[in-house]
């Protein structure tokens, strides 16, 4: 016969793969209903916002004299799991063009995740959830500039004194892919964005006058006018989409 407590994890154990279960189809159904939240490698990418977010879980050690002994084991075991899948999900990140982190950027932004979320168990599991931000992966600062509404032409846009990311660029795009990073190219020269979040272009506050661009086949961002290229360079960006193309 199972012991009662061995029974009692069990249980445990198939509380959280349902709840995991749970949790991977309702960000499966976000993500068919919204093109700009998407299913990455069991991660939740909210593309909106500039988030990833992953799910951890874990059953607690029965073997332990108490549930509250044996908790402590399994939230490390549940944010181990959490950080892996976050690993996989920043692997596989479009960046633009072709573009993926490199394993030091990743590195940086698990190291940087935030818990947003912790239910503990009565019989010692834990189910947690973990956030990282765009831009989490630079060396300097973390997180995504924010981009304020009273802004109102991008190119013209200048830094922050009392921050060292600069505010946040408009642009419009008609159609194309959603990247985490996307290279722009003015008058044939290139220059990388910071981070990048996505919105319809049924949402572009109205007087904006952001940036028109246009995706070319290597999924770059192409802008026309009398601007420079390196008003973009590391610059994070709203871009503002009436297409996404997966």
């Amino acid at each position: 016969m199972m012991p009662a407590r061995a029974s009692a994890v069990g249980l445990s154990v198939l509380s959280l793969l349902a709840l995991g279960g749970t949790l991977g189809a309702d960000g499966g159904a976000r993500a068919a209903g919204d093109p700009f939240v998407q299913d990455l490698k069991g991660v939740t990418v909210d593309w909106r916002r500039g988030k990833l977010t992953a799910h951890g879980a874990a059953a607690g050690d029965w073997r332990m004299p108490s549930a509250e002994i044996a908790r402590a084991g399994a939230e490390r075991r549940a944010r181990s799991a959490g950080r892996a899948r976050l690993i996989e999900a920043l692997r596989a990140l479009p960046l633009g063009g072709g573009r993926r982190l490199e394993p030091a950027a990743v590195e940086r932004a698990v190291g940087r995740a935030r818990t947003i979320g912790v239910e503990y168990q009565s019989n010692g599991g834990v189910d947690l959830q973990l956030e990282i931000s765009f831009g989490d992966w630079r060396a300097g600062a973390a997180t995504v500039a924010s981009a304020s509404p009273s802004s109102r032409d991008a190119s013209a846009a200048t830094p922050d004194a009392a921050n060292s990311l600069p505010p946040a660029l408009f642009l419009r795009l008609a159609e194309g892919p959603l990247a985490a990073a996307p290279v722009v190219v003015v008058k044939g020269q290139e220059a990388e964005l910071g981070a990048a979040r996505y919105a319809p272009t049924g949402e572009l506050p109205e007087g904006t006058r952001p940036v028109t661009a246009k995706a070319d086949k290597k999924g770059r961002l192409l802008v026309d006018g009398d601007v420079a290229v390196e008003d973009f360079a590391r610059r994070d960006a709203v871009i503002y989409v009436h297409k996404v193309v997966r």
